[in-house]
């Protein structure tokens, strides 16, 4: 790829945030407790096998709903097959397959399995796991040979389990709000979560990382446009022997925290925390302090900006904007896939000034401020530190910021591929927001 495409800088970026990660993630293994099985034999059997690569018909439609509510309660979940199943080891409540262990078995929509299958979950409940049939208990075998027999033997296993109502439920998928559907079902039976998040929403995520030193959570708000302040607590198995720290996965820094009373993060939009507790001690951190808000006394740049446009088509264009405005609310810029640079000139008089926020930018933000090159960011909050480089007196800063091509793709009406990823019937995309949005504050 040339170093003159329009989305360069993106790329670098994110191979070398890649970089970062991989170096963190490499040795660890991504933690599930909970195993859920989906109903293959009976979606071969209702619409035959899946060939395309991107299948129109998906079921069941809420396999993914279920795993996100697993993930929104603070357990974590892989799909597993029969095939898995049949080749795990059962010991003390904890399905075994390879160093995957699971105590809770989630089978969604599943209506046929083979009495091995079914013998294997019971001997799993018999010695202390849980299982959680969503829609249906298993009642059928799969194949014609003998297949009333095996049925039998299928729904007979099923039907002793559900004796066991502290270990095997049956419940209905909701039609709304799977978190709490799935929080009862924790409840109900006893299922310890992880890792609990106080003022949590379907926008919040978490993924475990396990290592043999250390655990590490991700944290993630998957909301484009809003904030969320939530708590995080870790539990004691954890917790235990363990110093907490925050990783910031931009700089490579590594700061302490203090996890016993709970983690509070303000998460902005598409934002991403790392959280490492670790046996090892790291020498000579700082303790992590968040930055503070920006409140209604810090100075904004109110003066008109200089813009250019550098559009991935080759076109470039030059304009003035009184004020920062989301681009597709403009008739000549709506459909800009790019680079777009903004140009000012910051007075400053107080000695304070140690940031600089840009407010909502929707794309990737580059900030130069008097020729220094102070960085990218790609999620969460646009911030960046100038302590360093604000000197008294007239600054020139520069901010570029690299679109995403969605409104582009959208206008391309001559193009197939572009309209059936766009404007198609699968699920047609809106209109982006896009550029510095602002307002840019300094602080």
């Amino acid at each position: 790829m040339s170093e003159h495409n329009t989305y360069w800088p993106f790329f670098k970026l994110l191979n070398d945030y890649k970089a970062r990660v991989s170096a963190l993630l490499q040795h660890a293994d991504m933690h599930a407790d909970i195993a859920i099985l989906p109903p293959l034999y009976d979606s071969w059997g209702k619409y035959g096998a899946p060939n395309e690569p991107f299948p129109s018909l998906t079921y069941p439609d809420n396999l993914s709903l279920i795993w996100e509510a697993v993930q929104w309660n603070g357990n974590g979940s892989d799909y597993v097959s029969d095939n898995i199943i049949n080749k795990s080891e059962i010991s003390n409540g904890f399905l075994k397959y390879g160093d995957r262990k699971y105590h809770t078995l989630i089978l969604v929509k599943v209506e046929s399995l083979e009495p091995e299958t079914a013998k294997k979950i019971a001997d799993f409940v018999n010695s202390g796991g849980k299982i959680v049939c969503v829609d249906y208990l298993p009642n059928k075998s799969i194949g014609l040979t003998n297949a009333a027999e095996k049925s039998k033997q299928v729904k007979q296993v099923f039907d002793e389990l559900l004796t066991q109502k502290k270990r095997c439920i049956v419940r209905e998928s909701p039609k709304t709000n799977y978190a709490l559907w799935y929080r009862e079902i924790q409840q109900e039976l006893g299922i310890e979560p992880y890792v609990t998040i106080e003022n949590g929403n379907p926008f919040i995520q978490q993924v475990r990382y396990s290592t043999a030193d250390c655990e590490i959570l991700l944290i993630l708000n998957s909301n484009y446009n809003k904030a969320f302040d939530v708590t995080i607590k870790a539990a004691d198995n954890i917790l235990k022997n363990k110093d907490c720290y925050y990783w910031d996965a931009v700089s490579g820094n590594m700061y302490t925290l203090d996890a016993n009373q709970g983690i509070a993060l303000a998460l902005y939009p598409a934002d991403m925390r790392v959280i490492i507790f670790s046996k090892k001690k790291y020498k000579n951190v700082q303790p992590y302090t968040e930055v503070r808000e920006i409140n209604d006394g810090d100075t904004q740049v109110n003066s008109s900006w200089a813009v250019s446009f550098n559009h991935i088509d080759g076109t470039k264009n030059t304009t003035v904007f009184n004020k920062l405005i989301d681009l597709k609310e403009t008739a000549e810029y709506r459909d800009f896939a790019g680079t777009v640079v903004y140009k000012n000139k910051l007075t400053v008089t107080d000695k304070k000034v140690s940031h600089i926020d840009l407010g909502n930018v929707q794309g990737i933000s580059q900030l130069f401020l008097n020729g220094k090159d102070l960085g990218t960011r790609w999620y969460g909050r646009h911030l960046y530190n100038v302590l360093s480089y604000l000197k008294q007196g007239e600054n020139d800063i520069e901010i570029k910021v690299t679109t995403t091509m969605g409104n582009y793709m959208k206008s391309l009406s001559d193009n197939p591929v572009a309209q059936y990823w766009t404007n198609g019937k699968r699920k047609p995309q809106p209109v982006w927001s896009l550029g510095l949005i602002g307002p840019v504050t300094l602080f």
